[in-house]
């Protein structure tokens, strides 16, 4: 015998004594004393004393057991192996349906459905099958998935009104954080132990489950349910080929320069294709169509092209797959991207060391490469302006994309901080180190609203001079990084053959850090010797050696004069790294004080304009849209200024390769079951053994409070 609320019960064997507590109380209230004229009546009273007494014990007996029934009634006993009868009630089941509305789910079925059809038809049914008195939930798992209630409902219709206006996303699937939610929404509701069940309605795609274990989902023991039942809506046969990646292989120097995309075509199905072709487009000109070879399941091919901007100012790419057949996911059949070509870039260069012979200055080689450069044949891509470190104080940084130091001994803290409010804002900073560097300079942290800033996300440890017996080179290896994307494979350009002669070293223990830091060059023996960082919405790029001659052979190499451009522009395009983004995620575009009076327009891919009134964010002004719920362009206008961004659907959420049981049950659990049939769902909805004693107490308390009634009665005077 258990109880729903036990602790009523417990409460209800206390008040059970209050009858016999008052009987007691009552027996005290006189005393026998003798009184003569009492002598006659002694005789009656002994024959009616017997009947009496015996009718004070039922009526103390039936009150006591009046109020048992009354406490363990609200209680609810019940008996979880008891089978049904005529007395015993169903006890009430609570079942939250988390429905899968993530991009996979907007694959075709074979009957020319969305896996999303069929998995709001299977939901209607299992709310059909439930009884009268079954709270019911709704939670959709795209992420960051949503609770369409906070506990178990009672109202069917509006449960049913719920699941006829869920739309499917094309975002990824949490369902670790759905299964989760659904947790806690049946800790809210007065269902029994054997009687919470959850039913997920999904198609089992891999992408979904990623980041779906026993240890994410907070432990089997600590979930409020009972039953957790996958049910299989996704189709049979999961062919589908996608464009997992559109990027620029390089830095985009300007326009008329040209510049290589690269894109990638995974095959996530398991037969393979042939005859597919990829068709890209610069705005809506046809640049190139490229076939691809017959690909084998899970294969990826990497495809490029080379081509060339025609002008400066925001450009739409886009990367589309042909197909002999069409697959079953065609949302992620193209690619967008987003390039933002600079009409010219101001440049700061800070020398470090000055000298009669401008060979000999700090930055003289990188100030030539800069200028090297050309937009057009004519104007200069860079415009550069020379300034010492005594008049960076003076100096309006906002006038300038990126800034380098070559070699700077020491600058003052006012001038450390305003680098970092710089940085933070979306500056590039690029800083050589050489011979002169103080290291305890470099290494300060600066205070930038209420965040604590380092523009080196590192300690250097000691400077180095390379004996004239050792040879020291820069070396790739690894992943390269897109700013070295043109010197992999070609060693003839000289970047792996300069030798380096001074050096700064770095302390190995890494520092706790809000930057996120990557070393983009090496040198031969290990030690770092660019490493890049961002900062806010700006770009931190560390030289671990002088761009001198005298700190190494590289300014003579052929590889210089491409890779300090690759630098510069690197550096600069900061702020433009985040024009790229997955669905889901926020547009955030900066407003000037002078666009700031009205608010901003926001054009998405099938929409007319919308109206964003510019907010207050960091003690900036910012433009923030929220609803990137369609992959494509989208236009941002605040004032004069117009940004084009590019909302792309996730890469992984085009994997539908299903997971089985067997993975299913080491993800969540042993009360994690699996079917495969969404058409069976008419006999997922099951009652437990667990039975109820509702009516059998009520029936017993009503019968107890009649004879009560009958007896008290009984006893009252008569005539």
């Amino acid at each position: 015998m258990s109880f729903v609320h036990p602790g009523i019960a417990v409460a209800t064997l206390g008040l059970a004594l209050l009858p016999l507590l008052i009987h007691l109380i009552n027996r005290r209230r006189y005393r026998r004393e003798p009184w003569a004229a009492m002598i006659f009546l002694v005789k009656a009273h002994r024959r009616s004393q017997n009947r009496i007494r015996i009718d004070r014990w039922w009526l103390l007996a039936l009150r006591t057991l009046a109020i048992l029934l009354i406490g363990l009634t609200i209680a609810r006993p019940y008996m979880s192996k008891l089978g049904s009868g005529r007395f015993l009630t169903a006890p009430q089941y609570d079942r939250v349906l988390i429905i899968d509305d993530g991009l996979s789910m907007q694959a075709r079925l074979e009957d020319g459905r969305s896996a999303f059809d069929a998995a709001k038809k299977a939901a209607v049914q299992l709310i059909d099958k439930a009884q009268a008195g079954d709270g019911l939930g709704v939670i959709t798992a795209s992420s960051p998935p949503r609770s369409w209630m906070d506990q178990p409902a009672l109202n069917r219709g509006a449960v049913h009104e719920i699941v006829a206006s869920l739309q499917c996303s094309a975002r990824t699937t949490d369902l670790a954080a759905a299964v989760r939610q659904a947790s806690e929404i049946l800790s809210r509701g007065n269902a029994v132990e054997g009687c919470r069940e959850i039913y997920v309605l999904t198609d089992l795609s891999r992408a979904s489950f990623d980041h779906a274990s026993m240890n994410i989902v907070g432990g089997e023991s600590t979930l409020n349910v009972d039953r957790l039942l996958f049910i299989n809506v996704g189709p049979e046969v999961r062919t589908n080929l996608a464009v997992t990646n559109l990027r620029c292989d390089g830095q985009i120097i300007g326009a008329g320069v040209p510049v290589r995309m690269t894109w990638d075509v995974t095959n996530h199905g398991s037969e393979t294709v042939a005859g597919a072709k990829v068709e890209l487009r610069l705005g809506d000109r046809l640049v190139q169509t490229v076939k691809l070879d017959a690909m084998s399941p899970h294969a990826i091919v990497t495809k490029t092209a080379e081509f060339a901007f025609p002008r400066a100012g925001p450009h739409r790419v886009t990367a589309t797959l042909l197909l002999p057949r069409p697959d079953v996911l065609e949302i992620d059949n193209t690619c967008h991207l987003a390039v933002q070509v600079a009409e010219q870039i101001p440049v700061l260069l800070v020398e470090g060391e000055s000298g009669n012979e401008p060979s000999r200055q700090s930055l003289f080689y990188y100030r030539v490469a800069l200028a090297t450069s050309s937009h057009d044949g004519v104007e200069r891509f860079f415009r550069t302006t020379t300034r010492t470190p005594g008049e960076m104080e003076s100096e309006i940084l906002t006038d300038y994309d990126v800034i380098a130091l070559g070699d700077v001994r020491r600058l003052s803290e006012a001038t450390w901080d305003r680098l970092a409010q710089w940085v933070c804002e979306g500056g590039g900073l690029i800083m050589f180190l050489g011979k002169n560097v103080q290291q305890e300079n470099y290494e300060r942290e600066s205070i930038v609203g209420a965040k604590s800033v380092r523009l080196m996300p590192f300690e250097l440890a000691d400077f180095v001079r390379v004996d004239t017996d050792e040879t020291i080179r820069f070396g790739l290896s690894g992943q390269s990084h897109s700013l070295l994307a043109d010197f992999v494979g070609h060693d003839q350009g000289g970047l792996q053959m300069a030798r380096v002669k001074h050096y700064w070293r770095t302390r190995k223990e890494p520092l706790p850090r809000s930057t996120a830091s990557r070393t983009i060059l090496n040198l031969s023996n290990s030690e770092p010797a660019m490493v890049a960082s961002r900062v806010e919405k700006g770009r931190v790029l560390i030289w671990l050696t002088g761009a001198n001659m005298d700190d190494s052979s590289l300014p003579a190499k052929p590889d210089y004069l491409p890779l300090m451009l690759n630098t510069t522009v690197f550096a600069a395009t900061g702020a433009d790294a985040d024009r790229n983004v997955y669905v889901g995620d926020f547009l955030v575009q900066d407003v000037d004080a002078a666009d700031a009076a009205g608010p901003g327009t926001v054009i998405p891919p099938r929409n007319g304009a919308i109206q964003v009134q510019p907010r207050s964010m960091n003690e900036a002004l910012s433009l923030t849209f929220r609803d990137t719920e369609q992959p494509g362009f989208y236009q941002v206008n605040t004032g004069k200024t117009g940004v084009l961004f590019a909302v792309n659907i996730n890469p992984e959420a085009s994997d539908l390769r299903a997971i089985d049981e067997a993975e299913l049950k080491i993800r969540f659990g042993s009360k994690s079951a699996l079917v495969n049939r969404a058409n069976e769902a008419d006999a997922l909805v099951v009652t437990g053994p667990a039975r109820e004693f509702a009516r059998v107490s009520m029936f017993i308390l009503i019968t107890v409070v009649l004879l009560e009634t009958m007896i008290a009665t009984s006893m009252g005077p008569r005539k």
